[in-house]
């Protein structure tokens, strides 16, 4: 994600910097030398981890939906249950234990 600071002292020059950035043929060089996606629209991706990660631009799902949570206790149960998983816990325990985090959240 870019963007121009509001408190910038050259935001002209920084606006085409981000022009530049966002061109396709840049855009593509950045993501496939650090295996980063990019928010620009038709970049071919030629790494194979971007190309496994390029199958799911179709795909009607979030990018780090965590990040849509404002609230700061949810957000944090939400990570804790991922990483609980990916921890070895099941899903369920680990969904069961943050949607309770969730709830206590809710009621007040």
């Amino acid at each position: 994600m870019l963007a121009v600071n509001g408190k910038s002292k050259h935001p002209e020059e920084a606006k085409k910097f981000l022009e530049f950035l966002s061109r396709k043929e840049i855009a593509a060089q950045y993501a496939n030398e650090t295996g980063q996606n990019v928010t620009v629209k038709d970049v071919q991706y030629t790494s194979p981890e971007l190309q496994v990660a390029g199958d799911w631009v179709n795909k009607k799902t979030l990018f780090q939906p965590r990040f849509t949570i404002t609230n700061a206790e949810n957000q944090k149960a939400v990570v804790s249950s991922i990483q609980a998983v990916l921890s070895g816990k099941s899903p369920q325990d680990a969904a069961k234990e943050a949607q309770a985090i969730v709830d206590q959240r809710l009621k007040k």
